[in-house]
C-alpha cells in the first residue's frame, strides 16, 4: 500500500530534475569561470610578491648592514629615509619623473553594446593587483635632512639628545 502512494506522487514529477539542472547549469558555469579568473588575479599577486621580495634581497646582498653604502646615500640619506620600498609594475621605471602602474586583470566577461555603454562596466571589471615590500634599514638618517653621517665629512651628527626615527619613509 506504502509503495503504490510513493508511486502516485512521483509520477507527475518525472524529468523535474533534469529541468532544475539545465536551468542551474549556466549559473554554475559562470560562478566557476569567476573563480578561474580570481584565481589567476590571486596567483598574479603571489608572483609579482616574490618578485619583488627576490629583488629586494638582491639589493641588501643578504647582507647584515644592508643595503650597500653607494645605494644608501644615493636613495637613502638624500631623501631622509630609514626604509626601502620596492614595487612591482607593468611599465618600466624611468630616469627622472616615473609613476608607477598597477598591473590589472579583467574578471569579468566583456560587454556588448555601444562604445558609451561599455566603458563604465569595463572600469569595474578590472583589478589591480598592487605589490609592494618594505624593507627597514639601519637609522640612515635622524630626521628630514639630516643624515647621521656626513657623506663628505665623515663625522657622526649624533648628541645625547638624538631621538631615532626608525624605519622612517613617506608612507608612514
Amino acid at each position: 500500500m506504502a509503495a503504490r502512494k510513493n508511486q502516485q506522487r512521483t509520477l507527475g514529477e518525472e524529468g523535474q530534475s533534469i529541468l532544475e539542472f539545465c536551468f542551474m547549469l549556466p549559473v554554475m558555469v559562470g560562478l566557476a569561470m569567476i573563480l578561474f579568473r580570481v584565481n589567476t588575479t590571486i596567483q598574479m599577486s603571489i608572483v609579482n610578491q616574490q618578485y619583488a621580495r627576490a629583488q629586494a634581497l638582491f639589493l641588501t646582498f643578504n647582507h647584515s648592514i644592508y643595503p650597500y653604502r653607494d645605494l644608501r646615500f644615493a636613495q637613502l640619506t638624500r631623501k631622509g629615509y630609514n626604509q626601502m620600498v620596492i614595487g612591482v609594475s607593468d611599465n618600466p621605471a624611468a630616469v627622472g619623473g616615473y609613476t608607477p602602474a598597477a598591473s590589472t586583470f579583467t574578471i569579468s566577461k566583456q560587454p556588448g553594446g555601444s562604445e558609451e555603454t561599455r566603458k563604465e562596466p569595463e572600469r569595474r571589471s578590472n583589478v589591480r593587483v598592487r605589490t609592494t615590500v618594505s624593507i627597514c634599514t639601519q637609522p640612515n638618517v635622524i630626521g628630514p635632512n639630516q643624515p647621521i653621517l656626513d657623506p663628505s665629512t665623515g663625522l657622526y651628527a649624533l648628541s645625547e639628545s638624538t631621538k631615532f626615527d626608525l624605519c622612517r619613509s613617506p608612507y608612514l
